[in-house]
């Protein structure tokens, strides 16, 4: 209750800030990083600016008649802080139904996707987001024959933009067998028998089309961005790289700054599809509407971005030497060690 308080009454600030009022903080521990008046008591906000900061007699005695006035009493205030990479909006939309809970081992994602399983329409794939092998305590990710147990002949996959774990039945309706060849740019881990373990490594053009299986509106992703914003600003956020935003993103953050509803600056990186020749890519980046550094102090466009090939810490991205057999938390080394070797290098 009293962080839902606390929550009401920063929105509410933020909000009165936003049209331009005055307020005033005092009877605090503002501490300003400044060397020559480390902490101060009290501060002057009008609009976007701070006005004065220094002691309670000195704030005050520079605030006009009618400025809203908050005592904090002798908390503490610190200067707010810059996550310099995040994905407000797809992490956001990745809880739209409902958060996903900390999973720490592979009994943890059973349980989830037993929840799943019944909660949702008997024709939709169980999705479980942000699984990743080197957060459970097995140190590996499940198997299709740990899915299976916990959703029988139900389509499921666990997900983390990288690497995925489809089913026995999600599988089969793709038809990757034993047989299946491998991708160019992926793996397919298959077990001592030949047969696949449920683990994928890369092959986007695989698993793409089930990550994106489900679609979201406007709307959804108006309100995802605004939902998280308010997440960053109760632990202090208010300023933050989003980094990596095709043009219906920007569009998102474009709908929220004309509201006047945004609450945390944010430089947006356009993220672009690198996956043509050289001149196509050129070609690409110099037909981009976007040009670095343009906007305002709420909404400015960052840099570009794109995905050569995968994540260190998932075990797909390239290595001019093999992982190595010191580590066992992708599961199956020698697999690894060939796909690192083999990826065509960037």
């Amino acid at each position: 209750m009293i962080r839902s308080l606390m929550a009401l009454c920063i929105t509410a600030l933020v909000c009165d800030l936003a049209l331009g009022a005055e307020i005033v903080f005092h009877n605090g521990k503002v501490v300003t990083q400044w060397r020559q008046n480390p902490v101060a008591q009290a501060f002057l906000v009008s609009g976007n600016h701070f006005a004065k900061v220094g002691s309670n007699h000195e704030v005050l005695a520079a605030a006009t008649p009618g400025s809203k006035r908050v005592d904090l009493h002798g908390r503490t205030v610190l200067p707010g802080l810059n996550d310099s990479h995040t994905h407000p909006i797809g992490d956001a939309l990745s809880e739209l139904d409902e958060p996903v809970p900390v999973m720490h081992s592979i009994a943890d994602v059973q349980a989830y996707l037993k929840k799943l399983a019944a909660q949702a329409h008997p024709g939709n794939v169980l999705f479980v987001p942000k699984v990743y092998s080197t957060r459970l305590v097995d140190r590996h990710y499940p198997t299709r024959y740990e899915l299976d147990e916990a959703v029988g002949d139900r389509e499921a996959m666990t997900d983390n933009g990288y690497a995925s774990v489809l089913n026995s039945a999600l599988l089969k309706r793709l038809n990757i067998t034993r047989d299946t060849p491998q991708p160019a740019n992926g793996k397919i881990i298959k077990d001592d028998k030949g047969d696949p373990t449920g683990l994928i490594l890369g092959a986007a053009q695989l698993l793409g089309p089930l990550r994106t299986s489900r679609t979201f509106s406007d709307a959804e992703r108006l309100k995802a961005l605004k939902t998280m914003q308010a997440t960053y600003n109760r632990v202090g956020i208010t300023s933050t790289g989003d980094r990596g935003q095709r043009a219906d993103g920007f569009r998102t953050y474009q709908e929220l700054k004309r509201r006047g509803e945004m609450t945390v600056r944010t430089a947006v990186t356009y993220l672009i599809n690198a996956g043509g020749k050289p001149a196509e890519v050129k070609q690409t980046i110099e037909n981009s509407p976007f040009v670095t550094g343009w906007g305002d102090e709420w909404v400015r466009v960052g840099a570009l971005k794109t995905v050569v090939d995968g994540g260190i810490l998932i075990g797909t991205a390239y290595l001019r030497e093999p992982y190595g057999d010191n580590t066992e938390v992708y599961g199956s080394i020698p697999n690894i060690a060939a796909f690192s070797t083999s990826h065509p290098k960037t």
